[in-house]
């Protein structure tokens, strides 16, 4: 990852810099104030502001590696013992609020609705889309980064989710409204239709849309997290359901 220092009159001059030495529009660049600028007397000399500065699709391009990287590494990791179970919320809310710092400088982190199961984890306040990302890409990799670090200890994990904007919901129903138009025009041509890669979550979605349609049948093919799904008509004397192979099409 690319870091720079630079000076500049205001902030918005050193992040003006900032931006061009990075090759990167001002709104990317994240940003750390090394020292604050100050006027000299009478208004002569003094001190310019000084940051450090970056690109915040760098951090996000590292976290999606680290991501895939963790994800291909099914070696499990060290217990953390003495983690009271009612911390558990704070401290993937601390984690997260870390992760954001290098993203932006107006999100926050609240915690959501809490159960035996699940931490919700909501994003506030930054209105960019850069932590949403596309398809959601973005968040993805900090709710798997957090659940990584934070559920150590399996005997004590539970499932963390980030939402930002309510997110996940529109996504879902998105999904849904995609499955039923796909499915509609799989019937009406009796030709399969064959979806984008997708991670296996919204694969699921769409496999569970289409469940009750006894015409149809959806099944994911190709190999790894992100495998296509094909949806076609339903091959008479075969079970119901939806398949999860890693045959490539």
């Amino acid at each position: 990852m690319r870091f720079t220092e630079v000076e500049g009159k205001s902030r918005e001059d050193a992040m003006g810099k900032a931006a061009r030495e990075l090759g990167v529009p001002v709104e990317e660049v994240g940003i750390e104030i090394l020292s604050d600028s100050s006027r000299g007397f009478l208004g002569l000399g003094g001190r310019k502001l000084k940051i450090r500065a970056w690109s915040k699709r760098d951090i996000l391009e590292q976290m999606r590696q680290e991501t895939e990287a963790s994800r291909s590494d099914t070696r499990p990791g060290p217990d953390e013992e003495g983690v009271e179970q009612t911390s558990k919320a704070e401290d993937a809310k601390k984690l997260l609020q870390g992760m954001l710092a290098w993203l932006s400088d107006q999100a926050a982190v609240e915690i959501g609705e809490e159960t035996q199961e699940r931490i919700l984890l909501e994003i506030r306040g930054d209105k960019t889309g850069l932590l949403i990302g596309k398809r959601g890409q973005t968040l993805d990799a900090l709710q798997f980064l957090v659940n990584k670090m934070v559920n150590r200890n399996a005997d004590s994990a539970k499932r963390i989710e980030v939402d930002m904007e309510q997110y996940r919901e529109r996504r879902e129903q998105s999904l849904r409204n995609m499955a039923a138009r796909l499915g509609e025009k799989v019937k009406k041509k009796k030709k399969p239709i064959t979806i984008e890669a997708m991670n296996a979550h919204d694969r699921r979605i769409i496999h569970l849309a289409l469940k009750n349609d006894q015409s149809l049948e959806t099944r994911s093919v190709g190999k790894g997290e992100m495998r296509k799904l094909v949806i076609h008509l339903a091959q008479s004397g075969r079970s119901r359901g939806y398949e999860e192979t890693g045959v490539s099409s």
